[in-house]
């Protein structure tokens, strides 16, 4: 055994050899033409969970990008080589927190910041359709909110089903949310509980599925919650809520700048702000919850 594995590795050192190379030139390559900026970062609460990308997996993640990029640099320099430059500046200051602020922005995605990117907080209805977003119909939303409804009443029933569901870190109250997409994975069990939901978002053309940064999910506020400010893991996605039960007293804050949700419409913010929950309501209000 040990004498085949040492004639595999004659065998292939050249590969092995090119490889490192390869990695140890770009590295060389593009940190010649990085971007200096300051070195400032924030700290706030994160999850528990050691499988996270959001919270706890920033540098395998990065590190990844980091390698496929070197070998797709050195095979595309003519043809791509200004925006594999930017590409890798920017998987760079994200690997080492040197993310740049702008100035009036509190603006600091976990994970990973593109440059040169639209830096609006807030997405209204007039750049929905240029998004591809979908917009339900008032039967659409119903089907939805009986689908969510539905998902809480059998969690109490079942441990199973109940264990679908996640209690983030909150101060006061409690925020809880059930993914049916969770960092591109598929939650089935979650997808054959709600299948209405799961074909009816599909359709959104320009949902973010296949990829670390996608999700899917329904959240549930409880009264008397506060979610204290935090950030989205990057800038090239949108955060959508589908507002499904919005009692009054509840509030979303991006960026210092405070709205509402309402029943039966879309909210669509850049998540890679600061943002922040509020229910100040009653029990007799009832839950916040949304898609």
């Amino acid at each position: 055994m040990f004498a085949c594995a040492c004639q595999f590795l004659l065998e292939n050192l050249w590969i092995i050899l090119i490889t490192c190379f390869v990695f140890l030139a770009s590295r060389f390559y593009f940190g010649s033409k990085l971007a200096k900026v300051t070195d400032e970062t924030t700290s706030f609460e994160t999850c528990t969970s050691p499988s996270c990308v959001r919270c706890r997996r920033h540098t395998e993640i990065l590190t990844r990008a980091r390698t496929k990029l070197s070998y797709h640099a050195f095979s595309n320099e003519t043809e791509h080589g200004d925006y594999m430059h930017r590409l890798y500046t920017d998987i760079e200051n994200s690997y080492h927190k040197r993310i740049k602020e702008k100035a009036g922005f509190d603006q600091k995605p976990s994970v990973f910041k593109f440059t040169g990117l639209s830096d609006m907080r807030w997405w209204d209805s007039e750049n929905l359709e240029q998004l591809g977003l979908l917009t339900f119909k008032a039967e659409e939303i119903e089907e939805i909110k009986t689908e969510l409804l539905n998902l809480m009443e059998s969690s109490e029933n079942s441990k199973s089903i109940k264990s679908l569901w996640k209690i983030n870190n909150t101060p006061t109250g409690v925020w809880s949310i059930c993914h049916l997409l969770d960092q591109g994975t598929v939650k089935q069990n979650a997808v054959k509980m709600c299948p209405r939901t799961w074909n009816l978002i599909q359709k959104c053309p320009s949902l973010m599925t296949d990829n670390l940064f996608g999700n899917i999910a329904f959240t549930v506020v409880l009264p008397e919650t506060c979610i204290t400010p935090h950030y989205g893991p990057t800038n090239m996605r949108l955060r959508c809520h589908l507002g499904l039960i919005i009692p009054p007293k509840c509030a979303l804050d991006v960026d210092g700048e405070k709205r509402e949700w309402k029943e039966g419409e879309v909210t669509v913010f850049d998540d890679s702000f600061s943002h922040s929950v509020e229910h100040k309501g009653t029990k007799e209000d009832g839950i916040r919850g949304a898609a």
